[in-house]
């Protein structure tokens, strides 16, 4: 989750703080909004880990390093085990 404080003081140096916590509450809204939409990108990226091109599984082996969807782990160890795996 966000680190609230942190944020705090990095949005004081942006806005002013009366308008922190407004915004805290706003990225927290669009975290959570992010997450529920991204399931469907996730499986996307998860059927792209079998394409044929070596670069796009690489590609798609970063982003999913990002994302940390915790579905993704079991269909990234088995990509490990490709004969080309990246």
């Amino acid at each position: 989750m966000i680190d609230k404080d942190l944020l705090h003081d990095a949005l004081g140096l942006v806005a002013p703080p009366e308008d922190a916590e407004r915004l805290i509450s706003e990225l927290e809204a669009a975290c959570r909004r992010h997450v529920q939409d991204g399931c469907a990108e996730v499986d996307a990226l998860i059927l792209a880990l079998g394409d044929k091109t070596n670069w796009v599984r690489k590609e798609v082996t970063e982003a999913l390093d990002k994302i940390r969807d915790p579905k993704a782990i079991n269909p990234l160890i088995q990509a490990l085990g490709d004969e080309d795996s990246v």
